[in-house]
C-alpha cells in the first residue's frame, strides 16, 4: 500500500501516517478568522493561507487510488465498528498567510524547486542533485518542515491533528526569514531517507537521539524534531541551536543531510533503504550551564547524552520532566 503522507510526532505522542490517495480536498469551509500571518506578524491571514503541502504536489497523486486511510506508527485507524476510518480526499495542511506573504513565498520557494521536486518524486530517488539543486532541495524541505512543525498548522482531515512545536520554547524567529530574503537561522538541521518497509537496518537496535532542554546565557531552549514522509521520501528536521549534531545513520548511508546542504551536490540514489522509524528521538535532560560555557566544541553527541555529568559547562542537570 503506497505511502502518501505520513506526519511524525515527538515520541510522547503516535505518529500519524496517511496512505493511499484520493481526490484533493481544499479548505474551503477552514477560514482562519482573526488569524495573523505567521511570517511578516502584521497583516491578517488569507482565507486559506499557506499550503505546508503545495496543491502542484498533491495533484502528482491519481484521484483514481482512494479512498484514504490514516494510520498510528503502522497500525490502521479503526471508526467503533471496527472498519478503517476512511477520508474521501487527500487531507491538506495549512498556516495563516497573508497574500503577499504567499506570493513570496512562492516565488522563493515553489517556482524554481517544483521540478527538482517532482524529479526526485518521478525517479523514486535514483537521481543525483547537482550543488545548485540540492541547495533548493534542501531549502525546500527546510520549508516544508517548519511549516508542518507551526503551532497554528492545522489539518483538513478530521480526527487528525499531529503535535505541533510550543513555539514559547523557541527563542529564535524561525519564520519571517521566508519572507525577508535573509538567509534561515542556524541550529536547523534537516536529513533525507529513502523509506522501504522491506528494507533490513543496519543497526539492529534503533540509534537513540536525547533532545535536552539548555538554559544557556540567560536563554532557555528546548531542542526539537518533526519528521514527515512524502511516499518514499522521510524527512526528519531538527532544532539544535548551538549544539551540532550528526544523524547515526548517515555513516550507515541509510540517510544524508539536506540542510545545510554541501557544496559537493547530492547523490539520492547512493542511499540505502530504510525501515520506517530507524532512529528513536526522545526528550532529553534539562541541563543548565555556566555562564559563557555553552561551547559547541566541547559538546558530545546528543545519542551520548545519557545525563548531565556527560556534558562539560554543565552546573545542573535534571531528567526529562523536571524543574531545575
Amino acid at each position: 500500500m503506497p505511502i502518501v503522507t505520513l506526519l511524525g510526532d515527538p515520541l510522547e505522542t503516535p505518529s500519524r501516517c496517511w496512505s493511499v490517495s484520493g481526490r484533493l480536498a481544499v479548505m474551503s469551509k477552514r477560514k482562519f478568522a482573526d488569524s495573523v500571518c505567521v511570517f511578516c506578524r502584521e497583516r491578517p491571514s488569507s482565507r486559506l493561507g499557506e499550503h505546508a503541502w503545495p496543491m502542484w504536489l498533491l495533484e502528482m497523486f491519481a484521484e483514481h487510488e482512494g479512498p484514504y486511510h490514516s494510520e498510528i506508527n503502522g497500525k490502521a485507524v479503526l471508526k467503533r465498528d471496527g472498519h478503517r476510518r476512511g477520508y474521501a480526499s487527500i487531507p491538506t495542511v495549512q498556516t495563516p498567510c497573508c497574500e503577499p506573504c504567499n506570493r513570496e513565498l512562492n516565488r522563493r520557494f515553489e517556482q524554481h524547486p517544483k521540478p527538482i521536486i517532482r524529479k526526485v518524486i518521478d525517479t523514486l530517488g535514483m537521481v543525483v542533485l547537482t550543488p545548485e539543486e540540492a541547495g533548493l532541495f534542501g531549502l525546500w524541505w527546510l520549508k516544508t518542515m517548519l511549516l508542518l512543525s507551526h503551532e497554528e498548522t492545522v489539518d483538513s482531515a478530521v480526527g487528525v491533528s499531529p503535535e505541533r512545536w510550543d513555539l514559547r520554547q523557541v527563542p529564535d524567529d524561525l519564520y519571517s526569514w521566508m519572507v525577508t530574503g535573509e538567509s534561515p537561522p542556524g541550529g536547523l538541521s534537516v536529513w533525507f531517507a529513502r523509506r522501504s518497509d522491506t528494507a533490513v537496518p543496519a543497526i539492529s537496535d534503533p540509534p537513540v537521539m536525547f533532545l535536552p532542554i539548555v538554559i544557556a546565557d540567560g536563554r532557555e531552549t528546548r531542542f526539537m524534531m518533526k519528521r514527515a514522509c512524502l511516499k518514499f521520501c522521510e524527512v526528519t528536521l531538527v532544532y539544535h541551536p548551538g549544539w551540532p549534531i550528526e544523524h547515526p545513520l548517515e555513516a550507515t548511508s541509510e540517510t544524508v543531510r539536506i540542510w545545510p546542504t554541501s557544496e559537493e551536490g547530492l547523490d539520492l540514489s547512493a542511499l540505502r533503504g530504510t525501515n520506517p522509524w530507524p532512529t528513536m528521538w526522545v526528550p532529553g535532560p534539562k541541563l543548565r550551564f555556566a555562564d559563557g560555557a555553552y561551547r559547541s566544541a566541547s559538546l558530545p553527541s546528543p545519542q551520548n547524552l545519557l545525563h548531565g555529568a556527560l556534558v562539560p559547562g554543565v552546573v545542573f542537570s535534571r531528567g526529562p520532566g523536571t524543574d531545575l
